[in-house]
């Protein structure tokens, strides 16, 4: 087992910038509103509880479609990679 980061070899899928340095590969996905609109879906719901059941329901649809578009977002990402 190597006991220097830069002993590691450049084939297990990372890049090498130039020097003897190990720069690792890291997959970062790109950025989304949904878990803003999840978070006022969630606020707007609970404020719902406070005023009236229309605003309530309008958080629960928030909600949902926040979810179904977040996890939609994260299905299509998985099948392209």
């Amino acid at each position: 087992m190597p006991d220097k980061l830069h002993e590691f070899p450049h084939s297990s899928g990372g890049e090498a910038d130039g020097s003897d340095w190990y720069v690792p590969h890291v997959h970062v996905p790109p950025p989304t509103y949904w878990p803003m609109v999840l978070a006022l879906g969630v606020a707007v719901f609970f404020w719902g509880f406070m005023t009236m059941l229309l605003v309530n329901m309008i958080g629960l649809g928030l909600i949902v479609i926040s979810l179904v578009g977040w996890i939609g977002e994260i299905r299509h990402e998985h099948e392209r990679a």
